[in-house]
């Protein structure tokens, strides 16, 4: 509440994540419905170098979020690479270029999980690093704290998600924002 400024605070400094998520949902929804002839270009020339997945997460990562070097885009493709690794992890048959609805949401998912743990870290961090806490109680705490957010985040969009199961881009760059103010005010009620 203090430390970060408030829910709706971090919702607004995170507008580079949700913008992000927003365009890879639509990247992706595109690039399996071979809808948009730039994008159809982009997929047939990547699938032709037969890549391996880390190829293909890179190769996404760096269409949706291309070189800026701000600390938020960093963060971003920081945390949209992971959770298209997790994605793997968790359905390795998984296509990163032809995704279902359900894994393009548990995608965005994850990575506005990672965004918002990292947006924590950088905005309370400091706090952890002070002789207050022992080393044992400082990773304790962060875990407790990445899994609800992660988990809160999971929630927030599984409701949007019902709500609004096909929204377009613009739409679903105002749900996933609304998604992670809500995600912070229930973090900032809880502690």
């Amino acid at each position: 509440r203090t430390g970060m400024g408030g829910a709706g605070a971090v919702a607004s400094r995170m507008r580079t994540s949700t913008r992000a998520a927003a365009g890879l949902g639509s990247f992706l929804q595109a690039a399996r419905d071979r809808s948009e002839h730039t994008i159809n270009q982009w997929v047939d020339n990547l699938r032709a170098t037969n890549p391996s997945a880390q190829t293909v997460i890179d190769a996404v990562v760096a269409q949706i979020l291309p070189e800026g070097g701000s600390v938020d885009e960093e963060s971003a493709k920081d945390s949209m690479a992971q959770a298209l690794s997790e994605l793997i992890q968790l359905d390795q048959d998984a296509d990163l270029l032809a995704l279902q609805d359900s894994q393009i949401w548990t995608l965005m998912q994850l990575y506005l999980g990672h965004e918002a743990c990292n947006r924590m870290y950088a905005d309370i961090g400091q706090l952890f690093e002070s002789a207050r806490f022992d080393p044992a109680t400082i990773v304790q705490r962060t875990n407790e704290m990445r899994s609800f957010l992660k988990n809160s985040v999971a929630a927030q969009l599984e409701t949007v998600r019902l709500a609004t199961p096909n929204p377009t881009r613009a739409q679903l760059e105002t749900v996933l924002h609304d998604a992670i103010q809500t995600t912070f005010s229930v973090f900032e009620d809880s502690i």
